[in-house]
């Protein structure tokens, strides 16, 4: 079982989107425990969104329609664990790669889903009781982070840059212990960015992603990642205020990020 730990608005994306079409790889897209109390949109994506037996099923044929109404009817008493499990039963049977893209946000980050997030990964803590996990991650700089979050993320009224470093730093934590991939470096050489998440998840690398991802669209997350035509290149920085570059650059929280992921300092 592959989990790959990612926090909104920092490029994962785009990453998963090429990950997800190495050979026999099923990904499953922004996956979290507390997936049916998080729901809040309304588009099309609304039953498919943070839920792992919709996904499955739709996106890989993974449970006919009766299994999944089974699962969803018994769901109050089914553990999340007991759900990832089936899921990853039916891969194994058919020799197929399950990767979990986990949903970190709710869970590093105050403000964007919790006031008060525990700062570990709940998705960790409720299927290595049950499960042999293999665990990487994709991160950016905490700057961008911020910038981006407080452009896209509902109720960002509640986001704070303080509350959102000491998140950031606790997720910086985890990256580094599981192994990491920057979204900067993957930006610059894909190829080997790619190469290095595979080979932190134990997935053989395919060299024919790089003909196949442009049309790939199982996915959740930024809807112009997800869409044909997008490419993939290097962006600058995005704007910062004056008052919160002094704010990052003196806080004890983002300067301990920055040396675990090797950012220069701000």
């Amino acid at each position: 079982m592959r989990l790959l730990h990612q926090l909104g608005r920092s490029g994962g994306t785009i990453i998963s989107k090429c990950l997800a079409v190495m050979k026999d790889v099923v990904l499953l897209s922004e996956i979290h425990p507390d997936w049916r109390r998080l729901g809040y949109r309304t588009d099309k994506q609304a039953d498919m969104w943070c839920s792992p037996i919709h996904q499955a099923s739709r996106w890989y044929g993974l449970f006919d329609a009766a299994e999944v109404d089974e699962v969803m009817r018994r769901d109050d008493h089914l553990a999340f664990s007991d759900i990832i499990g089936s899921i990853a039963d039916r891969c194994a049977r058919q020799n197929r790669i399950l990767v979990i893209r986990v949903f970190d946000t709710v869970d590093f980050l105050p403000g964007a889903y919790l006031a008060s997030p525990p700062f570990r990964s709940t998705t960790t803590l409720e299927l290595e009781r049950e499960l042999s996990l293999i665990e990487a991650s994709t991160v950016r700089h905490p700057a961008d982070v911020w910038a981006s979050n407080l452009q896209f993320v509902p109720h960002k009224e509640r986001l704070n840059p303080d509350g959102h470093l000491t998140g950031y730093r606790a997720f910086a934590e985890l990256a580094h212990k599981t192994g990491f991939v920057r979204y900067e470096d993957f930006t610059a050489d894909p190829e080997e960015s790619l190469a290095t998440l595979c080979r932190l998840l134990r997935i053989p690398y395919d060299h024919g992603w790089r003909e196949r991802w442009q049309s790939y669209d199982r996915l959740t997350g930024d809807p112009v990642a997800i869409a044909p035509g997008y490419e993939i290149r290097p962006h600058p920085p995005k704007y910062l205020s004056t008052q919160d570059v002094e704010l990052f650059r003196e806080n004890h929280d983002c300067r301990r990020a920055l040396e675990l992921l090797g950012y220069d300092p701000m």
